[in-house]
């Protein structure tokens, strides 16, 4: 449904709309990837001139050890006979300090894991895991530290900090349980935060539950029968990106393509 929506934007505002596809590499008990169940679907997505990288995603309890599939993950996609990936998001957000040598060593150029919005969260059965991003005082992109992503670096990675997670607008209940804005007005409101700091890249990230009903998106397991669409919500990203299209200065683009926007721009330091 959301390559519908996109699609009739496109068609009505006459623009193209590339995304980045992050199909998930899920590595627990049972192992699994979005990449092989729907390689057709990814390839045609592709062939549209959509981007594809990873998501790595491990059990809620082994976290720390996400980071050894980093490679792995990028070997697999490609050994589909996709191109090798470029992007890749940590699955929960969670990254260490072998995060970018990693990323490195796979040959990925971009990363978007590091959510500046959220300060210190918690993963994890015992929330034992703590996710600490507070260091980080830009949204803009930069160069990540070895030591630590949340801060600038020397590292060829380009890190895109997320500017809006989709569950803000999604769960609007628990995220802002007295507000009355609308969820677009929640996203025109970031959207003009970022253009009082003349931030050129304005990262949306969100899952394909994310779009579903708050109740199918928290308890997949009690449902048993089709997810419910939260069509408010699908309208109300509809509504940003036709806004978008109609603003003069904006270009849409894939996570790679607008990292290597960014290195060629007079807004990278380096």
């Amino acid at each position: 449904m959301i390559n519908e929506m996109i699609a009739k934007v496109e068609d009505e505002c006459g623009v193209r709309i590339p995304m980045t596809y992050l199909p998930c590499f899920f590595h627990g008990k049972k192992e699994y990837s979005v990449a092989v169940e729907k390689a057709d679907l990814f390839r045609e997505l592709l062939k549209m001139g959509n981007e594809i990288g990873v998501h790595t995603h491990v059990a809620y309890d082994n976290l720390p050890t996400q980071d050894e599939f980093i490679v792995p993950d990028a070997d697999a996609l490609e050994n589909l006979g996709f191109p090798r990936p470029k992007t890749w998001v940590a699955g929960d957000f969670y990254t260490t300090p072998n995060t970018i040598r990693r990323l490195e060593t796979g040959g990925y150029a971009v990363d978007g894991s590091v959510v500046p919005l959220e300060g210190k969260f918690y993963h994890g059965s015992r929330r034992q895991f703590e996710i600490d991003y507070s260091k980080c005082k830009t949204q803009s992109p930069y160069r990540p530290s070895y030591e630590d992503i949340s801060l600038p670096g020397n590292s060829p990675i380009v890190e895109l900090p997320v500017t809006a997670y989709l569950p803000e607008l999604c769960y609007r209940d628990q995220y802002f349980p007295l507000t009355k804005q609308k969820p677009e007005e929640r996203l025109l409101s970031k959207w003009h935060e970022r253009e009082k700091t003349g931030v050129d890249v304005f990262h949306i990230f969100w899952h394909p539950q994310d779009l579903w009903h708050p109740h199918d998106a928290w308890y997949p397991q009690e449902t048993g029968k089709p997810k419910k669409i939260d069509h408010k919500l699908l309208e109300s990203f509809e509504s940003l990106l036709c806004m978008a299209a109609e603003l003069e200065d904006v270009a849409f683009s894939t996570a790679y393509e607008a990292a290597k926007d960014w290195t060629t721009s007079d807004l990278n330091p380096h």
